[in-house]
């Protein structure tokens, strides 16, 4: 089988006409509805989730197709754990024999480290003139990779994992969740798995299809069956103490549930969900430096100064470079100032590894603006050094290159001037360096990209965490040093921006220092930052530490333990 962990894109080949399987995908693609192709896989379900360890699901329309994979998962080898609810309601596919053969399955022998429980949910809601119609969800499965940490979810419209034929609207959607929405997905389906009924010899008997009335109304067959399937959830609740409550996000997981279904495999802690929140609203950030104009200055050919380009006496090789400087000095420093962007990022986001900076979101329309302001000021530099323009700056320049060349030819040795072919073509490299100029952008155009933060789950390896650290780290050191430097705006030439307005835009973490503004407070923890960083800890216990200080979590601790 095929292990969508393995790799990020993957491909199955048809030996009928061109349909592939790529995550991430939609499904059904159109050629399907002219006929013009057919999957090597139906359900898709059987290539995406075979190989994964830990499967939950949501299953709507459960029925043959549904059965025949299951009985198929459980028989392939290695271990799995797999935990699904199957939603049922009137005049649905899903039958008594479907119920009872999953219920089969369950209380069959599987093999060691193999795991199944299925539960069942009734689904039904009021309609505007009194009577009872379902409520359908879409069918949702996911499949975790515990060995490469990857995930792949499906949710959609095809009944009975996509056995049921394919109509216009049929749609589902295949993609790997990120590590925070597969986070919300677990605690998601543990509470509705804790709400479902658990699948027993009396929940199995879903009323027959001929019991339902045309119209969609109940009847009292299915009011039975769904007060059957209470007491059923009822008497496991009281049998193993335990009540279906929603999650406490941003506090305890869950007060009283059932057991995770994932054994906290998919599980972060509320620190990596931050992380993985902050990741999200900013933007991995470069500098595409072929988008600015090359400096001003003309690359001489050797041979035009009587030269060879490249000189070679036993094992040293010398190699001769020229280059023609086109502007004054105090120009040319001014205008290559105008074409930086290095000391922009370098204070305006936060490095995750060398040559890898992380821009807060708020950041990203100051970095803007600073570019195009040195952009305007770079040409407008350009302009008035050339004058009346280009052809006139150049025949001002002739003598003055001329003679500058016909000095260095003097230096190397050479007794002849510069001849007037040899002039003409450094005169045209002039001439072309500074039309392209004018043409083109002085300052760099920044590239945004988004960026997922890595695996920071319970299982992942410390070096994952040394990232978050240094994006923590760098962000409660910027913003410390914001608050105990006397004259922190005049690092920020040409921004626009005073200290309050840098934090604003530079604080993705909502730092207690920013409102404090308390230089001891900041000197003191400058200094504790420093110890944690140089600690032998783990990175993931130094992200904590870190974290800590951020949120005033150590200095509220500090406080109380003085008042003790």
């Amino acid at each position: 089988m095929i292990d969508p962990g393995h790799t990020d894109n993957f491909f199955v080949e048809v030996d009928r006409p061109d349909i592939h399987s790529v995550v991430p995908l939609i499904r059904p693609e159109l050629c399907c509805y002219e006929s013009a192709g057919t999957y090597v896989e139906m359900p898709l379900v059987r290539l995406l989730f075979d190989d994964a360890d830990l499967v939950s699901g949501l299953l709507v329309g459960s029925a043959d197709g549904t059965v025949g994979w299951l009985e198929t998962l459980l028989r392939l080898p290695g271990k799995r754990r797999v935990r699904l609810v199957a939603v049922v309601h009137p005049g649905g596919r899903t039958q008594e024999r479907h119920l009872r053969r999953m219920l089969a399955l369950m209380g069959s022998p599987l093999e060691l480290e193999k795991w199944l429980e299925i539960r069942v949910l009734p689904m039904t809601q009021v309609s505007r003139d009194g009577g009872m119609v379902a409520a359908l969800p879409p069918t949702v499965i996911q499949g975790h990779y515990s060995e490469s940490g990857k995930t792949v979810m499906s949710i959609g419209s095809s009944g009975d994992i996509g056995n049921d034929p394919i109509t216009v609207g049929s749609v589902n959607f295949v993609f790997r969740p990120d590590d925070g929405l597969r986070d919300a997905w677990r605690k998601w389906f543990q509470f509705t798995f804790d709400a479902a009924s658990p699948l027993t010899e009396e929940t199995v008997r879903i009323p027959r299809f001929d019991l339902v009335p045309a119209e969609g109304r109940y009847g009292a067959h299915w009011m039975q069956f769904e007060r059957l399937c209470d007491r059923a959830r009822d008497a496991g609740v009281a049998q193993e103490g335990l009540i279906a409550t929603l999650p406490d996000e941003g506090g305890p997981e869950c007060k009283k549930t059932s057991s995770s279904w994932d054994e906290g495999k998919t599980a972060l802690d509320p620190l990596a969900l931050t992380l993985q929140k902050v990741y999200a609203s900013g933007w991995l950030v470069t500098v595409d430096e072929s988008t600015r104009i090359q400096p001003l200055r003309v690359p001489v050919k050797p041979m035009l100064l009587g030269q060879l380009p490249e000189r070679t006496l036993g094992t040293v090789r010398q190699r001769q470079v020229f280059s023609l400087r086109i502007l004054d000095d105090e120009v040319d420093r001014e205008i290559a100032e105008h074409r930086r962007a290095g000391d922009l990022l370098e204070l305006l986001s936060y490095p995750l590894a060398k040559g890898v900076h992380w821009l807060p979101a708020k950041a990203r329309p100051v970095l803007e603006e600073a570019l195009q302001r040195r952009d305007l000021e770079g040409k407008r530099s350009l302009w008035n050094s050339l004058g009346g323009g280009i052809q006139q700056f150049i025949d001002m320049r002739r003598s003055g290159i001329r003679e500058d060349l016909n000095k260095m030819r003097q230096t190397l040795g050479e007794k002849t001037p510069v001849e007037d072919s040899v002039l003409e073509k450094v005169m045209d490299e002039v001439w072309k360096r500074l039309t392209s100029a004018m043409k083109g952008k002085v300052a760099p155009t920044a590239v945004y990209n988004p960026v997922n933060s890595p695996d920071l789950t319970e299982g992942a390896l410390d070096a994952n965490w040394e990232q978050p650290l240094s994006l923590l780290a760098n962000s409660a050191r910027a913003l410390r040093e914001c608050v105990r430097a006397k004259h922190f705006e005049r690092r920020l030439p040409g921004l626009h921006l005073d200290g309050d307005s840098f934090r604003a835009a530079c604080d993705p973490f909502n730092d207690v220092i920013v409102p404090s503004r308390d230089k001891g407070r900041a000197v003191r923890e400058l200094m504790a930052l420093d110890e944690i960083l140089e600690s032998k800890n783990p990175a993931r216990e130094k992200c904590r530490q870190v974290w800590q200080l951020v949120t005033g979590a150590g200095e509220a601790a500090s406080r109380q333990r003085g008042s003790i």
